[in-house]
């Protein structure tokens, strides 16, 4: 592996964990699930400097770096350019957007759909489960109403923070097909969900032919 892997999608985190037990073993649990902080990202240096124990390559596994923390992805940096092939860095994000350039510069990106995912809200599945239907059966007549109960339904559970509940329904149909058109369909809902509340048209945009 000549440059550092960045996995990326619905399926990043799973994907990155199968490829490292692949290529060798794991030498730490993986870091940074619940936001990658300064010592992490220093232990995981760190990690990279000592030849493992054994015969098999060691992996240390970083993530989602969409939501590290800038001075962690900082820390990173000369560490995933230049690495023995002793001990291996893999990196993976949900949205490769979000990665920091610097970051996105010096890996190798993969795509990585979904593994099985099921949210845990029988609503959000349902209403995926119909979004996706109408996309890919050109039934736009249908798509006003459920993106409206999307909205309806992330004001009341997790109300200032919308934009949750729209990733969940975009992580939730990525799982239901691999129609090469829903990952367009994740991209894009997963883009306009990045940063803020995405209004109710702004949504529906995204299912209609020849949105980007």
């Amino acid at each position: 592996m000549d440059s550092c892997l960045l996995f990326h999608g619905p399926g990043a985190r799973q994907h990155a964990i199968d490829d490292a037990n692949r290529r060798g073993r794991l030498i730490h649990d993986p870091f940074g699930d619940d936001g990658l902080k300064v010592d992490e990202a220093r232990e995981f240096v760190g990690l990279l400097q000592v030849a493992p124990s054994c015969r098999e390559t060691g992996i240390v596994i970083a993530g989602p770096m969409d939501k590290a923390q800038p001075k962690s992805a900082d820390v990173l940096l000369k560490a995933i350019e230049e690495f023995s092939p002793m001990v291996l860095p893999i990196l993976w994000a949900t949205d490769i957007g979000g990665v920091r350039n610097t970051i996105r510069s010096r890996c190798l990106p993969i795509w990585a759909p979904a593994t099985g995912f099921e949210p845990v809200d029988e609503e959000v599945e349902a209403t995926a489960r119909g979004l996706l239907h109408a996309a890919l059966n050109d039934r736009v007549a249908e798509i006003p109403a459920l993106v409206a109960r999307v909205k309806s339904d992330s004001k009341k559970k997790i109300p200032g923070r919308e934009f949750e509940l729209v990733a969940e329904v975009a992580d939730a149909m990525a799982a239901m097909s691999n129609d090469p058109r829903v990952r367009v369909l994740w991209e894009k809902l997963r883009k306009l969900a990045r940063w803020r509340n995405p209004t109710q048209l702004e949504i529906i945009a995204t299912f209609l032919p020849g949105s980007d």
